[in-house]
């Protein structure tokens, strides 16, 4: 069965380079600058906006 709310944007990826994947997040979380453009676009589009504070 497929499931039909599948984000692939929302999905974490899942290979036998997660742990570097894992790292360059960590570290465009310290500085963005620190990683490639393209990661820095990729990371961005993955991260969830804060909720709002009323």
């Amino acid at each position: 069965m497929v499931n039909s709310t599948h984000d692939p944007k929302r999905t974490p990826p899942s290979s036998p380079q997660q742990w570097l994947v894992d790292r360059m997040y960590a570290e465009y979380r310290t500085d963005p600058e620190s990683v490639d453009q393209s990661w820095r676009d990729y990371f961005a589009s993955r991260e969830v906006p804060p909720a709002p504070t009323n």
